[in-house]
């Protein structure tokens, strides 16, 4: 896994792919992306870049040491997000551009006209933030950090005044929107919710090492205190996918390390997820009320797994819980060794493959499991 996610995901980052017409021999065309645009996968339905997972992807890359390459996928999100300029809201003072799109095809336009999916704007933010940590975990000092980011911060100003807007008193919470179950939705899901909050949380970081947000330090701080009681106040303490619901997802894992400090009970809830998520043939599914057909999906396999690996000095359990999974999905690689998106109840995988965000997951997995036992 330590050798095949990471060559598969920069296989995925910036490709040329070919589709062919009419059989062998016949006409061929080419989608050429541009570099830094991470493609989920290179087949049909998955060729586009989603927002999602090009910034998990850049997340892996900083976490193994691919500075540049992390801040060049940063960067095309940047330039996407500039091409939409024609959809505005006012938030304040703030002229706020609208959100990043689901996905894009390879020309930058948009393929259909599902809805905007709220989670984008924060998952940027978070991985940029993700990216400062990775840069001064290195040895470079705070200037050094800054001038390596200068070229993500006018998205991330944007970003952060989005999320400002997106999170208004009285209530603190982002309204309703489809996340990565990639269904329509009119109660708020924590996969919605946590991904702002993270959002929110790195601005507040980019902040404080002198990037240029437009947005004051304190006040990007105490919205995001005051997110956190919404949260808790609208999900706890049975921390489902829905607020008020039990109907846990693998977003669980995103109120608790290695995104963010743990938001209250959200552990102990964490303890009967795999068990209440569990599928036949190891892996989990993206949630306990998701349809019982018997798949497992890794990107929420390595979403637990890399969640697990996080807990082990607080709960062995998980601990342990994270390398059994992460040992799973090895074992549930295809032929040629890639991480496919299923894999069926008798174990054989399904879906495209490689998948950009189980490559980018199972990175981050590997080398939390590796800070750990060094």
């Amino acid at each position: 896994l330590a050798h095949s996610a990471p060559s598969d995901l920069l296989a995925l980052t910036g490709p040329s792919l070919a589709t062919s017409h009419g059989g062998p021999g016949g006409q061929a065309d080419v989608d050429r992306f541009a570099p830094g645009a991470v493609v989920s996968a290179p087949v049909s339905y998955w060729r586009y870049v989603w927002t999602r997972d090009a910034s998990f992807a850049a997340a892996a890359y900083g976490a193994v040491g691919l500075f540049d390459e992390s801040r060049q996928v940063l960067s095309h999100l940047a330039r996407l997000q500039e091409g939409l300029g024609s959809g505005t809201w006012r938030a304040g003072q703030h002229e706020v551009r609208r959100p990043l799109e689901a996905r894009y095809t390879a020309d930058g336009g948009v393929p259909d006209d599902r809805a905007a999916q709220l989670d984008g704007v924060g998952w940027l933010l978070w991985a940029a933030g993700r990216l400062a940590d990775d840069l001064e975990a290195s040895g470079r000092d705070p200037e050094e950090v800054r001038s390596f980011l200068a070229p993500v911060e006018a998205v991330a100003a944007r970003s952060a005044s989005h999320l400002m807007w997106l999170t208004p008193g009285p209530g603190y919470l982002p309204p309703a929107s489809p996340d990565y179950w990639e269904v329509s939705e009119t109660r708020l899901t924590l996969g919605t919710a946590a991904p702002v909050l993270l959002g929110l949380e790195a601005a507040a970081r980019l902040c404080s090492l002198g990037l240029d947000l437009q947005v004051g330090p304190d006040v990007l701080q105490a919205r995001v205190g005051q997110v956190r009681e919404a949260m808790t106040r609208a999900f706890a303490p049975h921390w489902g996918r829905h607020e008020g619901r039990d109907d846990v997802d693998a977003a669980l894992t995103l109120v608790l390390p290695p995104f963010t400090q743990a938001l209250d009970g959200a552990l102990e809830v964490r303890r009967q997820a795999w068990q209440r998520m569990q599928r036949p043939a190891g892996g989990v599914a993206p949630g306990s009320s998701w349809r019982q057909d018997g798949i497992s999906w890794t990107p929420q396999t390595a979403l637990l797994a890399w969640s697990g690996l996080a807990q082990a000095q607080r709960d062995p359990q998980l601990g342990r819980e994270g390398e059994i999974l992460l040992d799973w999905l090895e074992g549930h690689r295809t032929s040629v060794g890639a991480l496919p998106e299923k894999v069926r109840a008798d174990g054989r995988p399904a879906g495209p493959a490689p998948l950009a965000w189980t490559c980018a997951l199972v990175l981050l997995a590997v080398t939390q499991a590796r800070g750990r036992s060094a």
